[in-house]
């Protein structure tokens, strides 16, 4: 073990200015981290500074040659952009005549385009018309609804509305939607009134999916209600939206509930199927789950990744790495393809036994695979091998990961600060040294001014 003496550190900071050669964005978090890493008082403070001072050049440098617009900078762009439309209420007006001129001007029909099939060459300048007018709608609407204009985006809404061209009225309920507006009641009563059901059914598996992902379940419910009364029935695809949405809030019992009524109304398909299966894993109704799993080839068809990746997430949180190795062997056996998911879940499997071999040994399994890898994965391999205290491993899966050309700053940082924790400055500065030169960037030079940092606080203590 070897640590940060007051002749290593000149050393350490000048490999670092001597590395970085590329342009790279220099921003305020890293400016902030210098301050409080490199004013710190130590022992060697002249020669740090030296080595601080080229850094800042250097970086100075890079700058001239690639910057990037602050996040505060993009903001105000994008809020000119959404509101370039936007200058005085004579706005709304314009809008709203655009709308009735485009309805009477021959050049497009509103009801016609709800038929994709329907369209012709001779309809493509109201087309192009409506496209601009949505994007219009969205611009106002939502202009107003940040402003506390309710009532006008409520009237926009209504006429928009009543050309019945169901683009609009998705577009108004995801809106609305996004505001947590008391106007979506009078949204639905709206619809109701305006369109003529039942509706098509994607336009009606648009509705529910733009409902629930806004949490109005309530209304999407209601609707649900509604459309059966008069004879259009929900899909699977509508019922798995929302057992899915229970489960994301943690309601299991309204999702197994959900799950279950679909079988008295002979609903089934692999993503029901799917929804159903992570509905009994999240409650910890494991043989429900299985059950439900067995009923899939029952029915004539055959898991897909998603099924499997269910089972083995939920064996994976309890740290059954055996029963995940059984559940990725039938899929190696059927010749489905393994994702990123899947990895991910098998090397999270092996935290609590603190296994890193298998760990690593499945990192090597997704790299031969050809799938990539993130800094997520490579974090907990990592943590696994520090909790394990195994300081060799992730030398060796930094050299194979490396053989494989992956070209992620984060993933590298992500050694660093791994290594780290060993206190071993040997294998921090083998690491930075080895990453390839064109990699080196703002994300690499954090971790290793963390990295200084650590080991300056290890020596003062």
């Amino acid at each position: 073990m070897m640590y940060l003496s007051s002749s290593t550190k000149p050393f350490f900071l000048t490999l670092m200015c001597s590395r970085i050669r590329s342009p790279f964005v220099y921003s305020s978090k890293s400016s902030l981290s210098l301050r409080h890493v490199f004013l710190k008082p130590t022992h060697s403070h002249q020669p740090r500074q030296l080595a601080i001072t080229s850094l800042h050049n250097l970086i100075k440098t890079a700058n001239t040659h690639q910057s990037r617009p602050s996040n505060q900078q993009k903001q105000e762009q994008q809020s000119i952009n959404q509101n370039k439309y936007i200058d005085t209420d004579n706005d709304l007006k314009e809008f709203i005549l655009q709308i009735e001129q485009l309805e009477t001007s021959g050049h497009y029909d509103f009801k016609q385009q709800n038929d994709l099939s329907q369209i012709d060459s001779s309809q493509q300048e109201g087309i192009n018309q409506i496209k601009i007018l949505r994007k219009k709608f969205h611009n106002l609407t939502k202009y107003l609804l940040e402003n506390k204009r309710e009532a006008d985006a409520l009237k926009l809404c209504l006429v928009v509305l009543k050309t019945q061209y169901f683009g609009f009225l998705i577009d108004a309920v995801n809106t609305f939607g996004c505001y947590n507006s008391y106007g979506m009641k009078n949204i639905l009563e709206a619809i109701k009134k305006i369109f003529h059901f039942p509706l098509p059914e994607k336009v009606f598996i648009d509705l529910i999916q733009s409902l629930i992902r806004n949490n109005f379940v309530s209304q999407s419910e209601e609707i649900i209600e509604y459309l059966t009364k008069i004879g259009q029935s929900p899909n699977s695809v509508v019922y798995s939206s929302l057992i899915d949405y229970f489960c994301r809030q943690k309601q299991y019992n309204d999702a197994i509930k959900t799950f279950e009524n679909t079988k008295k109304l002979n609903l089934f398909d692999l993503s029901l199927q799917n929804s159903g299966i992570r509905a009994y894993c999240e409650f910890g109704q494991i043989e429900s789950a299985i059950l439900a799993f067995n009923e899939i080839e029952k029915n004539n068809q055959l898991p897909n990744i998603s099924t499997y990746n269910i089972l083995i997430n939920y064996y994976s949180e309890k740290g059954q790495t055996e029963e995940c190795v059984k559940y990725f062997n039938i899929i190696k056996e059927k010749n489905i393809s393994p994702n990123k998911l899947t990895f991910t879940e098998l090397i999270n499997s092996c935290q609590i036994s603190l296994d890193c071999y298998q760990a690593y040994k499945f990192l090597q399994e997704m790299l031969s695979l050809s799938i990539p890898i993130d800094s997520k994965i490579v974090s907990i391999f990592l943590e696994i091998s520090v909790k394990a205290e195994n300081s060799t491993l992730p030398l060796e899966a930094f050299e194979y990961i490396k053989s494989k050309n992956e070209n992620n700053s984060f993933i590298y940082a992500e050694f660093i600060r791994a290594l780290t924790q060993f206190k071993d400055i040997k294998n921090v500065t083998y690491i930075f040294q080895n990453i390839p030169d064109q990699i080196i960037d703002e994300i690499i030079c954090h971790a290793m001014l963390n990295s200084y940092q650590k080991f300056s606080d290890i020596e003062g203590s």
